[in-house]
């Protein structure tokens, strides 16, 4: 399983046995699928072979590198992959193969995202009434992985008389001035 860590994931491909077994085989990347049939394209070529496949048991080791860019323009979707790599047998007039599998799972970063984290709490307003509105905003958010996309729902609790007006509004004698307190949410949707 990856992340889209941009760090390389290897597998070791053992030798397939054969009889007699001074027998060569030849190896070669099949295919590349996904159990869910949805696009992607990942195939033999995104993968590094240690020197040729062919050559095993010498050079039996093959790798990905998934970086997070796969991930956002579409090309590497999370989910599981099948890899299938093929043996041959080599100078026989009827060919012998065999398919052994492997699995890669990716996982999708942005669900959950690593961090979500609101701006600083909005501070206290005073308004005069006038037909201008106050822009508040739903300032500057951030969230990592930086592009996971989200959106914001926002509640409020509106001044009407079955939720307490006599404390919603309050009046300070020393200063001339009504306060009207209301709360305000502003909530992220990953």
């Amino acid at each position: 399983m990856d992340t889209y860590s941009n760090s390389p994931i290897e597998w070791t491909v053992t030798p397939f046995d054969i009889e007699p077994s001074l027998c060569a085989i030849e190896y070669t990347c099949d295919d590349v699928v996904r159990a869910d049939g949805e696009a992607h394209s990942m195939g033999c070529d995104s993968f590094n072979f240690v020197g040729d496949l062919d050559e095993l048991p010498a050079n039996n080791k093959f790798s990905i590198t998934v970086p997070e860019s796969t991930y956002f323009d579409g090309s590497f979707p999370p989910g599981e992959y099948t890899i299938k790599i093929r043996g041959t047998t080599v100078k026989a007039d009827t060919p012998r193969t065999a398919v052994v599998e492997f699995t890669l799972t990716l996982k999708d970063i942005c669900n959950p995202p690593n961090t979500i984290t609101p701006p600083l709490l909005y501070s206290d307003v005073v308004y005069t009434i006038t037909t201008t509105v106050p822009d508040f905003g739903v300032g500057s958010w951030s969230i990592e992985p930086a592009n996971c996309p989200f959106d914001f729902s926002a509640t409020w609790t509106t001044l009407t008389p079955g939720n307490n007006p006599d404390t919603a509004i309050t009046f300070d004698e020393g200063t001339d001035q009504f306060s009207v307190d209301y709360q305000f949410e502003l909530n992220p949707i990953d």
